[in-house]
């Protein structure tokens, strides 16, 4: 997935102005997840920044490859983001997760010493880990090529695990997922389409990833209404929302 960050910088200036356009007071956090029981940097995690700051950040996240097995640390990120990421003033903050592998299945309490320092005295299933973390944010699975949808649909569920086929479309997918999130998914729609009317093999592919997308924001009113969940949604949600 070495292409994927490279992609994401080239895109940098689109994806800002565009989540800024949902979320006026949005602030990112760029991570990498490798395996942190093999990788020398298996876990690495910036603070929240927006606008130019961004590159800088997701610079300096080194991507490392070559790890010991097919599966990844994604537990151990769940859990430093379920326990160390304060956000008082956030609503409703989103979670991606773009990935190509599966979680080891649990969180290790020597994996946790070493990278985040917390001390626990059990191993903690990767799947209680996430139950948790849903609970903070709004969690999602970017898998290339729908990969590992076994693994990661029992933990996530169907409707935040989002198949993605090209590098080149996984700006538009996280734009789409904040749009969506924020009730405003028909204007992403037509904003993306614009944007690649040039390009109506790349529209029908993001279309397609965001499909369960489109109808979370569906159960949303539209304009300054009520989500489907009870939460305000339209400008006072916009205005507090905190992404990763």
């Amino acid at each position: 997935m070495g292409e994927w960050p490279e992609i994401i910088r080239e895109k940098m200036a689109l994806l800002g102005k565009e989540v800024e356009r949902y979320a006026p007071k949005y602030a990112i956090s760029f991570a990498f997840v490798g395996d942190t029981r093999c990788d020398s940097h298996g876990l690495q995690i910036r603070e929240f920044a927006n606008g130019p700051a961004l590159d800088e950040h997701l610079g300096l996240l080194f991507a490392e490859g070559g790890g010991g097995d097919t599966e990844e640390s994604y537990g151990v990120a769940a859990y430093y983001y379920l326990t160390h990421c304060n956000i008082p003033n956030a609503i409703r903050p989103i979670l991606m997760f773009i990935l190509d592998a599966p979680d080891h299945g649990d969180v290790r309490p020597g994996e946790v010493k070493a990278y985040i320092g917390d001390v626990i005295n059990e191993p903690m299933s990767t799947k209680e880990v996430f139950k948790q973390l849903m609970e903070k944010f709004r969690v999602y699975i970017i898998s290339v090529r729908g990969a590992y949808r076994d693994h990661w649909v029992p933990i996530v569920g169907e409707q935040h695990f989002i198949p993605i086929e090209k590098a080149r479309d996984i700006v538009e997918v996280l734009i789409g997922i904040v749009a969506g999130e924020l009730g405003e998914f028909k204007d992403f729609e037509m904003r993306s389409s614009a944007r690649h009317s040039d390009k109506p093999d790349r529209v029908s592919r993001v279309g397609k990833s965001l499909r369960s997308v489109r109808k979370t924001s569906e159960k949303m009113s539209s304009g300054k209404g009520v989500r489907a969940d009870g939460e305000e949604s339209g400008e006072k949600l916009m205005k507090s929302k905190k992404l990763i």
